[in-house]
């Protein structure tokens, strides 16, 4: 088990038989991690991605792939699906009035890389091939739509993650929600609500 806490946003990790949890020296400001293939991955604010194998005898923080040709993204996230790794780069557009107070947040979109394993690189997809994909601040997971009658195939549904803002009284709200496709870049809401004053939402992923 891994996780992200504290200020700095560290990753610690918990093993069984483990008596308390063990943080990753000189490791920082980490956006997302994902059990992959046996091993921790994780990818920090400038979209670098680490790995960590805890099963070999002296494990070590490795980076995998710098950067795909995303660098302005707001939050990403790393999500398998059908077997490859995913980082999905999420946009945000903020319109921000004279005293540079933002006014307001609205998605502007999502870049998605799957990852060359031979190579290290990132290769950017446009479809998912059916399948769907499901962000927020919990974990990120991967859906084939066919399985599961009323989800759009090649769809990014998101909740609004920008957890930094909702403690700020500015009266928006953890509202920026909706479905992005992308094959053709369009948005839909999940359902429509003209209230910016809304509880921050996760996702409950279904036991097949």
């Amino acid at each position: 088990m891994a996780i992200i806490s504290g200020g700095f946003r560290r990753l610690a990790y918990f093993k069984t038989g483990d008596n308390a949890w063990t943080i990753f020296a000189g490791v920082h400001h980490i956006i997302d991690v994902i059990c992959y293939g046996d091993q921790f991955y994780f990818v920090n604010l400038e979209g670098v991605v680490f790995s960590y194998d805890l099963n070999h005898p002296d494990p070590k923080v490795v980076e995998v792939a710098q950067c795909p040709e995303s660098p302005w993204a707001m939050r990403r996230y790393l999500v398998e699906s059908s077997g490859e790794l995913l980082q999905v780069c999420r946009f945000t557009r903020f319109d921000v009035v004279d005293d540079n107070i933002i006014k307001d947040f609205v998605n502007n979109g999502f870049d998605v890389f799957k990852l060359d394993l031979v190579a290290f690189k990132w290769i950017k997809m446009n479809t998912l091939h059916g399948r769907v994909l499901f962000l927020g601040r919990n974990s990120s997971y991967s859906l084939l739509a066919s399985d599961f009658p009323g989800c759009k195939p090649n769809s990014v549904y998101f909740t609004d993650d920008y957890y930094e803002r909702f403690v700020e009284d500015y009266g928006l709200g953890p509202r920026d929600m909706g479905v992005f496709n992308l094959e053709d870049g369009s948005h839909e809401p999940h359902y429509r609500t003209g209230s910016k004053k809304i509880p921050a939402h996760i996702w409950i992923e279904p036991i097949l």
